[in-house]
């Protein structure tokens, strides 16, 4: 665990006894442990399912050979009209691990044939992304878009002269993430831009794999708000967690349209504008010690209305079943 949560993990318990138990894992009565680990992405989604809102996918079971595993995905693209590219990332997994945006049908076979986990094939979503964070009292015909993250993707500039790798290595926003990005782009490391000529480092909005992360909370309005409560409303027993959209423009987000939901995240998501570069750590501690309050009270709250109590020994039971 990084040195950074050590304070966190010291604020949730001191919320433990307070609370005098686990009620955050009731959060969300909804999803198993409230989406503490374990969720499967494509049984959230498909409670959106078929909303205009949501990214269009399905899964590729694990079961199948490689073979019928790419047959699999040469019938969703067909089934759900998709084209190249697609995006491919495991049904069960967290901050962008193993998530991969698919551009030919080697790349797909290649990838299904390095995989041993559902997979959820996904339509790719051009534009803009943003994390949004909810969190509804349950009961309460009132919610709130608690935080927007503003997910932005480093570019570099060619100068006509350093190649590829050199300018990874020199800009302070990749030098940090040199080998995986060096390995993500091993085949154009002596490319040389031409003057000017822009070039995307990353296309996954995670900040594990590159991205920068920015407050968006300028972009809360009641239109917005209106949207991912309906969505949630759409969900079973979902009062708090993080939406990860991409829209055409910061314009269709304040109005609340043409948005498009690639992943729901429950009680472990991030309000990840704390990751915005300008805050502060303390900044940064304010806005987590605010969400993992609210995480407890409302959970606190669902359970006085009949959702069930986790123990820790339900928990410690699902954490084994997970993990075996």
């Amino acid at each position: 665990m990084p040195i950074f949560y050590t304070p966190v993990v010291g604020y949730i318990l001191y919320l433990v006894v307070r609370f005098r138990g686990l009620s955050f894992l009731s959060v969300n009565p909804g999803l198993p442990m409230s989406g503490l680990i374990g969720e499967r992405k494509a049984q959230t989604l498909a409670q959106l399912d078929p909303a205009s809102e949501l990214a269009r996918f399905d899964v590729i079971p694990a079961e199948l050979s490689v073979s019928q595993r790419v047959q699999t995905a040469e019938r969703i693209m067909q089934d759900l009209a998709l084209t190249w590219p697609v995006v491919l990332k495991p049904d069960f997994g967290q901050r962008g691990q193993d998530v991969a945006v698919i551009r030919s049908a080697a790349s797909l076979a290649t990838y299904l044939a390095n995989s041993t986990v559902d997979i959820l094939l996904q339509e790719h979503v051009s534009g803009l992304e943003f994390g949004i964070f909810y969190m509804r009292y349950p009961g309460s015909d009132t919610s709130q878009v608690f935080s927007i993250t503003e997910k932005t993707f480093p570019v570099l500039i060619g100068d006509g002269e350093l190649s590829l790798e050199q300018l990874l290595m020199n800009n302070p926003r990749t030098h940090y993430m040199a080998e995986f990005l060096l390995d993500l782009h091993a085949d154009k490391l002596s490319w040389v831009l031409p003057k000017g000529e822009t070039f995307q480092v990353v296309e996954i909005g995670s900040h594990c794999r590159g991205s920068v992360f920015l407050d968006g909370n300028r972009y809360i309005t009641p239109e917005l708000t209106t949207l991912i409560d309906r969505l949630s409303r759409q969900i079973d027993g979902f009062n708090f967690g993080r939406y990860d959209i991409r829209v055409p423009s910061v314009e269709d987000l304040q109005a609340g349209s043409e948005i498009k939901v690639l992943e729901v995240n429950g009680v472990t998501s991030e309000s990840t504008n704390m990751y915005d570069p300008s805050y502060s750590i303390f900044q940064a501690y304010r806005i987590l010690f605010a969400q993992w309050r609210q995480a407890f009270e409302i959970g606190q709250q669902a359970i006085q209305l009949g959702a069930p109590r986790i123990s820790l020994g339900h928990l410690i039971t699902h954490l084994k079943r997970t993990y075996r």
